[in-house]
């Protein structure tokens, strides 16, 4: 009986045959991916959640037609790289992340067997030197998606300057940690590359005000993220206003330079936006009330001391598809502001309030009732919660992923044992107590 042939070509959507197939018996595993060829030459995106040598090595062959290498979790390491290499021609996204064993060698291969790559993510991979991705850029003149991100053996000036010079289409970078990126380098980027939409620079000391003000000004970007970037300051979010008003994410945590009023600014004229993540001290209620986004999914508002359950409340009033909601240390965010957000919002997939002291049993109750898909939730520091938020979680949230109630003293073992059952995708748990 060809398994494999059958799911196929019943067709049934490529997600639903992954999970009958992950049921399979390892021992039946052979013989499926044997007994399949005809139906595995036919499958363009990678068929397994995880990705390893030894899965590589078994049905690589197999994969004729592979273009979409993505799992959601990959060890793979150079051997694995070599089998995609040799047998998957037609290979146009790889995604390597933090397969943190892959170096030049792994690379060099990827880019000679595989030309026509046009997105590639090797973050955290930090074996890999210029050496390895001038070899990427010399192959693949096509790429528009590049991320490196942690990289920290790459640098701009003989690592990515001869990429961007060559890969001219290039529409989203990804370089956090890159050396040598400052002002020059992005002023070199808008001069190679006008049609980037995407840009990280966290973590990179040398960026300001000049290098980003360029890039506005020359790229029109939809994305920009320069979380950590120091010396940004309100001269920047002047520069998007006016240059990018339909600027979709924005990142502009641990800016230190950014204060209220050029947040406001943003908050004010931004109306497309779908994620947005500031931290800035004298961000108020008020400055939150222009703000009209109503396709805003990711909101990340930690450590802006002067938002409240007010500022909460209109936000989750106006934008009703949040899925992801960071208020960690808005100590001022209560139950009442959690409630508001259950009631408007009930898509949140993730809330972290860590350090909200105020936040007690109640409006976690709240927040399971009316988020029956929360997977990710922080409570570490919410001194107030207890089991009887956990029995909530226990009987509301199914698909509870994450849970961290470190330092929550009410929280006993007792408690947690009721998530054993009733959170069988639980793989995260912090319950610490010191």
């Amino acid at each position: 009986f060809d398994m494999g042939s059958s799911l196929l070509q019943c067709h049934l959507p490529l997600e639903v045959v992954v999970t009958i197939v992950a049921f399979i018996p390892k021992t039946n595993a052979l013989d499926w991916a044997l007994t399949s060829k005809f139906a595995m030459q036919a499958i363009t995106t990678w068929p397994l959640r995880c990705a390893r040598d030894e899965g590589v090595v078994l049905i690589a062959p197999l994969l004729k037609s592979l273009v979409y290498f993505q799992p959601h979790f990959s060890t793979i390491t150079n051997m694995g790289v070599r089998m995609l290499a040799a047998h998957c021609k037609w290979l146009e996204v790889f995604d390597g992340n933090h397969c943190s064993t892959i170096n030049n060698d792994g690379v060099l291969s990827l880019a000679q067997g595989c030309s026509l790559l046009r997105e590639v993510n090797f973050d955290g991979c930090h074996r890999i030197t210029d050496e390895g991705l001038a070899a990427v850029a010399h192959a693949c003149e096509h790429l528009s998606s590049v991320s490196v991100n942690d990289c920290y053996n790459i640098c701009y000036a003989t690592g990515l300057s001869p990429l961007v010079e060559r890969c001219k289409g290039l529409q989203r970078l990804c370089c956090s940690r890159v050396d040598g990126l400052g002002d020059a380098a992005l002023q070199h980027l808008v001069q190679h590359c006008p049609g980037l939409q995407e840009l990280d620079v966290s973590r990179c000391p040398g960026v300001t005000d000049v290098g980003l003000e360029a890039v506005l000004r020359g790229c029109r970007l939809t994305h920009l993220v320069a979380r950590s970037c120091v010396k940004v300051t309100d001269r920047c979010c002047l520069a998007i206003v006016e240059h990018c008003p339909g600027l979709l994410g924005l990142d502009f945590v641990d800016c230190g330079g950014v204060t209220a009023r050029g947040a406001a600014a943003v908050l004010q004229h931004s109306h497309a936006l779908e994620a947005l993540a500031l931290s800035v001290a004298d961000l108020s209620d008020a400055h939150l009330a222009p703000i009209s986004c109503p396709d805003l999914e990711r909101l990340e508002l930690p450590k802006c001391a002067g938002v409240t359950d007010v500022g909460l409340s209109a936000l989750a009033a106006k934008c009703r598809a949040l899925r992801h909601v960071d208020v960690n240390y808005c100590r001022d965010i209560t139950d009442a502001g959690v409630c508001q957000l259950a009631e408007h919002c009930p898509g949140v997939r993730f809330f972290s309030a860590q350090g909200c002291t105020c936040i007690t049993d109640a409006g976690v109750e709240a927040l399971a009732r009316a988020c029956p898909r929360l997977a990710h939730l922080d409570l570490g520091r919410c001194k107030r919660v207890s089991d009887r938020a956990i029995r909530a979680l226990a009987v509301h949230c199914p698909r509870l992923a994450f849970l961290n109630v470190s330092r929550c003293r009410g929280v006993t073992d007792d408690g947690l044992l009721c998530l054993k059952e009733a959170c069988p995708l639980l793989r995260h748990l912090d319950a610490f107590d010191k």
